[in-house]
């Protein structure tokens, strides 16, 4: 199956008809994935590897310490992606302007099952943004 016909990415840059295709984020771009289902040429996700596409780095704890504070990083966490935290501050977001999108819809989001009721993810930054991630509680809250 392919994915792109373009499955290393524009590393020279993309010219359209002459006209040269710009970066629309400033920042470093950094994936992460830890599904076992990859595609063509792509590895597993590890935080050994360099957080490309093709590449993911296995948690979002890692992608974040990727990241430079004011650079406009930003992270895209693939569809089916599930990470299980523990500790008191399993994941801090604490570098201003990162943006953390996470892919896929309904089911297929990225999910954080927290560990326990003392599990943490803390965003203790400015100007950071997360969307459309799943976050389940440690415990069933039943409605009284």
């Amino acid at each position: 199956m392919t994915i792109s016909s373009f499955p290393n990415g524009f590393k020279g840059g993309l010219v359209l008809s002459k006209i040269p295709a710009l970066a629309t984020n400033p920042g470093q771009i950094f994936w992460v994935s830890n599904n076992s289902l990859v595609g063509l040429n792509e590895k597993n996700g590890s935080d050994g590897n360099d957080g490309s596409f093709l590449g993911p780095f296995a948690t979002l704890k890692y992608a974040v310490s990727r990241c430079k504070a004011g650079r406009g990083d930003k992270i895209y966490i693939k569809p089916g992606h599930v990470e299980a935290l523990s500790g008191a501050l399993a994941i801090d977001i604490n570098l201003a302007g990162i943006d953390i999108e996470g892919l896929g819809a309904g089911i297929e989001r990225p999910t954080f099952t927290l560990g326990t009721t003392a599990t943490t993810m803390s965003i203790s930054a400015n100007d950071v943004k997360l969307k459309n991630i799943v976050l389940q509680p440690a415990v069933d809250h039943k409605l009284l």
